[in-house]
């Protein structure tokens, strides 16, 4: 592979990366609606921050520990196109994968309001623009990200197979992610499968207290969730 393919992949993806700060801003300079609105969003913001931080702790432990036992492997085995080199990669590929989806939620939490915003005031088409430019954000942040981080990792060692533990460590973080995302939405199916009276309970619960509240929605929830097959 020339270093003109290279330079040409690395040039491609900070255009992407361009193209993502433009929608960003697109998105940011929208109204954010009234105030009951802008509350609602910052409580969600301040959640899904919550979340990732918790997520990626747990993540990156077993980032760590796989790091280390690709370290130590070719010291089992012989003849093992693993070593550090592979490890710093798939930390690497981590660490790059993360940040997309960091930014992909920091932009998304903060398009809704936006959203329901224009929904209220344009209409549809308002409402598609600001919607569909906050979710390619996300997606242009993993084309942009990825390319400069492949580019990097091949014009530091020079040697592909060393891009096989890049994509694995982008693709331990993209599964954790997925994950996420089927438990999110069998919890919101089994949510609205509840009964009226069962929500009353659990808002009767909000009103006496945090206590009261996880015990009714261990209750509520936590036995449907287990019982979702994903």
């Amino acid at each position: 592979m020339g270093d003109g393919s290279i330079y040409f992949a690395l040039l491609s993806g900070a255009a992407a990366l361009l193209f993502m700060w433009y929608l960003a801003s697109y998105v940011m300079k929208q109204n954010p609606g009234n105030e009951k609105m802008q509350r609602i969003s910052g409580m969600i913001q301040e959640g899904a921050k919550a979340f990732l931080k918790r997520e990626y702790s747990y993540v990156f432990t077993f980032v760590l520990v796989i790091g280390l036992l690709i370290v130590i492997a070719p010291f089992i085995k012989q003849n093992i196109d693993l070593g550090w080199q592979t490890a710093v990669c798939f930390v690497f590929g981590a660490l790059v994968s993360a940040l997309a989806g960091y930014i992909g939620m920091s932009i998304a939490t903060r398009a809704n309001a936006r959203t329901a915003e224009a929904a209220r005031t344009k209409g549809l088409n308002g409402a598609l623009d600001i919607a569909v430019s906050g979710g390619a954000v996300m997606g242009m942040s993993v084309v942009g990200l990825a390319l400069i981080g492949l580019c990097v990792v091949y014009l530091i060692f020079r040697e592909p197979v060393y891009i096989n533990g890049y994509a694995m460590g982008a693709s331990l973080v993209a599964l954790f992610a997925r994950l996420r995302g089927a438990l999110r939405r069998a919890r919101r199916a089994h949510v609205l499968a509840l009964r009226p009276q069962h929500l009353l309970r659990l808002r009767a619960g909000l009103w006496q207290g945090p206590a009261r509240a996880d015990r009714l929605r261990a209750q509520l929830l936590v036995p449907a969730v287990r019982a979702t097959r994903l």
